[in-house]
């Protein structure tokens, strides 16, 4: 049991995910202060993709099932525009949450996953957008 002198705290590093400043400053803070845990806005799948593992297969019959096409297509368009946006900025989406997993690795750091998975922020999104903000 603590007798409250043990007092932890936490250091947020606001990143830009398209940044070589952000990959850097990441590594940095990561070195400077040595965290027992680095917390990255990541959900399990997108972790399992940035580390190069296949994602989870879809069932191409689901994916045609109601809102799933809208929901995959919402995804899709999210990242090629982070994909352009990495073109422009000559750096890879999400360059900043993989160096952040490497350094902690690379340094014995747990790393915490802390996002929602996608698809719940998707379907979220396609439910509450009305028929008229759905017309290209």
């Amino acid at each position: 049991m603590s007798d409250g002198t043990d007092r932890g705290s936490v250091h947020v590093v606001g990143t830009a995910h398209v940044s070589h400043e952000s990959v850097d400053r990441v590594r940095e803070e990561i070195s400077e202060h040595d965290p027992d845990v680095v917390a990255v806005e990541l959900d399990e799948g997108r972790y399992r993709q940035m580390k190069g593992e296949a994602p989870d297969d879809i069932d191409p019959q689901d994916l045609l099932r109601g809102s799933m096409a809208f929901q995959f297509l919402a995804y899709w368009l999210l990242s090629y525009v982070q994909k352009r946006l990495g073109d422009r900025f000559d750096i890879e989406p999400g360059a900043d949450m993989l160096a952040a997993v490497e350094t902690a690795e690379e340094r014995g750091h747990e790393v915490a996953l802390i996002d929602r998975n996608i698809q719940v922020t998707i379907q979220r999104f396609w439910s509450r957008m009305g028929i008229l903000e759905v017309r290209v």
